[in-house]
């Protein structure tokens, strides 16, 4: 940010001012009344008009002019004409005329000194402040790791092994790195690597890249992520595309973002889930609706972030039919939650969360109704 003094910019109008042809004309040569006039109307203009009227610039240009004018008024009522019509007539008329240019020239003074320096950004004289935009990098990259009780995954309790268990949480790794194309496109990169961590043998691998576009405060993208599932002495696959909008809305202390993204999995096919094969079967989607808020409590340093979301299946989660498990079509989950998040520094932030799901079938025959977990994770922004 770029600070100006207005001050030394007035200094330097008036200096240059003073040194012209202009101000000598009209401060000095214009105001060549007669005795008695001459002398105490240059002293009015000294003492009255410029002393004040160059004060008032220091506070403001309307502070300024309504001394100016106030001045004028009361030149004109204590210096009447005055004598014999018949003797000064001629005298008085070539002195109101200089009097007007010099009221004139004065007036052009104070508008040039004054009105041209802030016009329009309702700035005062003793300082304005100009902003310049920093310039936009061409590119940003974060780090995040952190820890989940469990691994909930599309409203489906993915790592319980037995039944009756409340499930595994999972340690994660995620590395992105995002090319600003221009102001309104992104390019990002990323992966995300997962260790169970009561399950031990549970590991997961997964690599995406995503374009988004910009439309004001509405973001379009689409996206592709590769799944590489492994555990247990078996390898799971899959392939899938994403596209999302947002559309952020600001409402003054606080922000909430709409969302909508739908997956789509190319394959391959689900074939057994002991064999290496897909993770989930070809062509079946999921869709998620999404409400974020972000709510500022101190400064840009903590804020609270609740969220809801909404699930739609479309064959890509299973749940109990009869003796095995079936694809199904409708409502798969309910989730609320709430974050944390706390800003160290430009770079780092730490982030504290809970979280609730209300799933409407027992997802994949291990996912309760009611689910609780939380989590945290740090985040290192460049």
């Amino acid at each position: 940010m770029k600070v100006i003094r207005s001050s030394q910019v007035f200094n330097q109008r008036i200096s240059i001012l003073s040194q012209s042809d202009f101000f000598l004309r009209h401060s000095r040569r214009q105001i060549k009344l007669r005795h008695p006039l001459r002398v105490s109307v240059q002293n009015f203009f000294l003492k009255k008009v410029l002393t004040p009227v160059f004060n008032e610039i220091q506070l403001g240009t309307d502070s300024a002019l309504a001394v100016l004018t106030s001045a004028v008024s009361r030149l004109s009522r204590d210096h009447p004409q005055g004598g014999s019509r018949e003797k000064k007539q001629t005298t008085n008329n070539q002195t109101k005329m200089k009097l007007n240019k010099s009221i004139v020239a004065l007036t052009s003074l104070v508008a040039f000194a004054a009105t041209p320096l802030f016009a329009g950004t309702g700035k005062t004289f003793k300082e304005t402040v100009v902003v310049e935009e920093e310039e936009t990098p061409w590119y940003n990259a974060a780090l995040s790791t952190g820890w989940d009780s469990l691994y909930m995954f599309r409203g489906y309790n993915t790592i319980r092994p037995d039944g009756n268990a409340y499930g595994s949480g999972i340690y994660w790794t995620d590395v992105s790195f995002t090319w600003n194309i221009t102001d309104n496109d992104f390019l990002t990169i990323g992966s995300w690597v997962g260790f169970g961590t009561q399950n031990t043998s549970y590991k997961e691998f997964d690599a995406r890249a995503t374009y988004t576009h910009t439309f004001g405060d509405l973001a379009a993208s689409l996206g592709y992520t590769f799944y590489d599932v492994w555990g247990s002495g078996n390898t799971l696959y899959a392939n899938e595309l994403n596209a999302a909008l947002a559309y952020t809305i600001d409402l003054g202390g606080f922000t909430i973002t709409p969302s909508a993204t739908y997956f789509f999995n190319l394959g391959p096919d689900l074939e057994d889930s002991t064999s290496n094969t897909g993770l989930v079967a070809t062509a079946s989607s999921f869709l998620v609706f999404r409400l974020d808020a972000n709510i500022p409590l101190y400064k840009d340093v903590i804020s609270l972030a609740p969220y809801s979301a909404f699930g739609l299946n479309f064959g890509y989660n299973t749940r109990p039919s009869g003796d095995s498990l079936a694809q199904f079509d409708g409502a798969n989950n309910l989730e609320f939650g709430l974050a944390l998040p706390v800003k160290i520094n430009d770079v780092i932030t730490v982030s504290g969360y809970g979280a609730y799901s209300l799933a409407f079938y027992d997802l994949g025959g291990q996912t309760d109704e009611n689910t609780f977990w939380g989590g945290a994770k740090v985040t290192f922004a460049f």
